[in-house]
C-alpha cells in the first residue's frame, strides 16, 4: 500500500478505535448486578448501532480497482422487536464509505432484517446470526485513463449477512461484536471498463478504440464488502 492510501485509511482507523474504547468504559460505567442483567426477552424492543471496518473482497468496480488496498467505513444502525426468544425481526441500515485522494465510495443499504441468535450464561450472553435482503444504492467517482472524473450511481437488489456475539453490561445495555458480508448482484457495464497493460487495442475504420479479446468490465457480476464491526445496543 502506498503512502497516499496509508494517509486516507487512517481516519477509520481512529474512528474505530474510538467506537471500541466507548465500548470498554461502556461496560465498566453500566456494569450491575448480575440478577438484573439479561438480554432483551420475549415481547422487548432494541436499538443497536455497529461501526468498523472492511474491504471489498470480490469483483472489481471502478473505485476497488484503483484502490484494492483502501479499507471501507461500515455503520449500521437496526432496532428488532423480540418474537421469541431466539427470534426477531426488525429493520436496518448500513452506510458504507471511503475515499483516496479524490476519489469517492459511498454505498446506502436498507432492508427488513431477520435475527436469530443461541442464548447462554442465563440470557446473559449469545451468538447470533442476522440475514437482511434490501435495496443497495451503489456510488461512486474515480479518474478514468485519462484522467477525467467519471460518476456512477445505480440501485440494486442485495443481502446482507452478519454472525456475532453480544453480551448484557447492565439492565438496558448491550455489547456487540460481528463480522458481516454485504453482497450484490448486476450485470456487467460496457460504459466502465479497466484498460490493462497486456490487452492490445486497434482503431477500426471509423476511429473508434476497439479490443482484440473481451472486455474486461469495471463491475462483474458480483461483489462482495466484508466488514469486521464493535457496536452497543439499548434495550426498552
Amino acid at each position: 500500500m502506498n503512502n497516499k492510501n496509508r494517509k486516507t485509511t487512517l481516519p477509520h482507523k481512529r474512528a474505530f478505535c474510538i467506537i471500541l474504547l466507548l465500548l470498554i468504559f461502556s461496560s465498566s460505567v453500566f456494569s450491575q448486578s448480575q440478577n438484573d442483567i439479561t438480554l432483551t426477552e420475549q415481547g422487548g424492543s432494541e436499538l443497536s448501532v455497529n461501526g468498523g471496518l472492511g474491504l471489498a473482497t470480490k469483483g472489481k468496480n471502478s473505485f476497488t480497482s484503483e484502490h484494492s488496498g483502501t479499507s471501507i467505513f461500515f455503520g449500521t444502525a437496526a432496532y428488532h422487536y423480540q418474537l421469541a426468544s431466539s427470534v426477531a425481526v426488525g429493520l436496518s441500515y448500513k452506510f458504507l464509505g471511503s475515499h483516496s485522494g479524490h476519489d469517492l465510495l459511498r454505498c446506502h443499504f436498507v432492508g427488513p432484517d431477520l435475527k436469530l441468535r443461541y442464548l447462554m450464561d442465563e440470557h446473559r450472553q449469545a451468538l447470533y446470526f442476522t440475514l437482511t435482503p434490501g435495496y443497495l444504492h451503489y456510488a461512486d467517482r474515480v479518474k478514468d485513463d485519462k484522467q477525467h472524473p467519471v460518476a456512477f450511481n445505480h440501485s440494486y437488489f442485495a443481502a446482507n449477512f452478519a454472525f456475532g456475539y453480544e453480551f448484557a453490561v447492565s439492565r438496558h445495555l448491550s455489547l456487540q461484536i460481528n463480522a458481516d458480508m454485504l453482497t450484490g448482484r448486476w450485470g456487467a457495464n460496457p460504459d466502465y471498463r479497466v484498460f490493462s497493460d497486456n490487452t492490445q487495442y486497434y482503431i477500426d475504420d471509423a476511429g473508434k478504440l476497439r479490443e482484440y479479446k473481451e472486455p474486461n468490465y469495471m463491475f462483474e457480476p458480483s461483489l462482495v464488502f466484508f466488514g469486521l464491526n464493535v457496536g452497543i445496543s439499548y434495550r426498552f
